[in-house]
């Protein structure tokens, strides 16, 4: 039998009535119904009583992915006046669904909704739809991280993407659904898969969370969460693919210091001392390898400038400045499996903690300009030093490049 799932109401035009009603059902369909009337008798099925889109896995032969949770609507990124619509599919209630063999592969999907009508709308099919993947699973952090693809999305031939939930590293899908509410913040879409543990007596399983951009479905550019566990959010948390960053890895760095000087010629007539300043620049390279396979994990330089003056032979005190950057290649979108916390390697170059001072969150920054918005009172800040000492609750803030 077909069931219908949690239904999504959509307000688009933020009038406080609801216009459009997402749903999905065990069948894999995903329909839209048109509640925009003011009459409720011209209500219907939009896409002319067909289904939005259908869920089917892909290969020769494929089978149904029933919906089984609610989508989550939000808008195009660059088209007026249509929608994205989020979900997962899977079930997880009747026998046989803790299986972890012989599982139909689930995945997630990004349709976007034309918001057409007539003969303009059609069901879409999953043939148009833009394929990212999960390329490699490899430890990170003391647990796992996921690499994805970031595929590029051309919205002239595509109506939207979709990820498989199954490691192209073994092919195998370990019974992976996402029957959970998905979430949408900040250009990302976040959501948790189910690992089933086929044990009769067992509990729990497995997971993972996985954070993707919203619009195509790639992984993300920058690191956002606290891989490493060192309470601050920054580069070092960055997975880079085809490479494992737990215990496998090693710096070396290279020191370069060069000394210039100006000025200090014979001192002329009257009482005019005579002036020498010195410059001097020392550079630090620092390489990071991973040593199994010897790929090039990320870079950091630091600089440090310290200018003296010497007149009539009295030193002045240094004046130092010190800059840094760090270059390397940002992970895909996953986090560490298990049936605890695990970790996530994912971000969209916003950050987000609960425990972060604003001093904390400046440091993160790395000397960029930075805005926050202190989600606790709805507030934004345009300056972090704006925000109360101590722990702000929780709070999103952004690197402004």
């Amino acid at each position: 039998p077909n069931g219908l799932a949690t239904t999504a109401p959509a307000d688009v035009n933020v009038d406080s009535m609801v216009d459009f009603v997402y749903a999905g059902d065990l069948f894999g369909n995903l329909w839209r119904f048109d509640l925009s009337s003011t009459s409720p008798a011209s209500w219907a099925v939009s896409n002319g009583g067909q289904p939005l889109f259908v869920a089917r896995s892909s290969g020769a032969s494929p089978q149904p992915q029933p919906i089984t949770v609610r989508p989550v609507v939000g808008r195009h990124p660059t088209v007026a006046n249509s929608y994205m619509v989020y979900f997962g599919t899977g079930k997880y209630f009747e026998q046989g669904d803790n299986a972890v063999t012989g599982q139909v592969t689930q995945s997630f999907y990004g349709i976007w909704d034309r918001n057409l009508s007539g003969a303009g709308a059609s069901t879409v099919l999953r043939s148009n739809l833009l394929q990212q993947q999960i390329s490699s699973e490899v430890a990170s952090g003391g647990g796992r991280a996921r690499i994805t693809t970031a595929n590029t999305i051309d919205w002239a031939t595509h109506r939207g993407w979709y990820m498989d939930l199954v490691n192209q590293q073994t092919g195998a899908n370990g019974g992976e659904r996402q029957n959970t509410e998905a979430i949408l913040r900040d250009g990302t879409v976040i959501f948790s898969t189910l690992l089933p543990n086929p044990e009769i007596c067992g509990v729990g399983g497995g997971s993972w969370m996985m954070v993707l951009k919203s619009a195509d479905g790639a992984r993300l550019d920058n690191s956002a969460l606290d891989i490493n566990g060192d309470g601050v959010i920054n580069d070092s948390d960055r997975v880079v693919p085809g490479s494992s960053t737990s215990g496998t890895t090693t710096t070396s760095c290279t020191t370069n210091t060069s000394t210039s000087t100006s000025g200090g010629g014979r001192r002329g007539g009257g009482r005019g001392g005579r002036t020498r300043t010195t410059t001097t620049t020392t550079t630090t390279l620092c390489t990071t390898t991973n040593t199994s396979t010897g790929a090039t994990v990320g870079t950091s330089t630091t600089t440090n400038t310290c200018t003296t003056t010497t007149t009539n032979g009295v030193t002045s005190t240094p004046s130092c400045t010190t800059t840094s950057s760090t270059t390397g290649t940002s992970s895909g979108s996953g986090s560490g499996s298990g049936s605890g916390t695990g970790t996530a390697t994912v971000a969209s170059g916003s950050y987000e903690n609960s425990q972060m001072s604003a001093g904390q969150m400046l440091n993160n920054c790395n000397g960029a300009t930075c805005i926050a918005n202190n989600q606790t009172d709805g507030d934004p800040e345009t300056n972090l030093m704006n925000l109360p000492a101590g722990p702000q609750g929780r709070i999103t803030w952004q690197k402004l490049q």
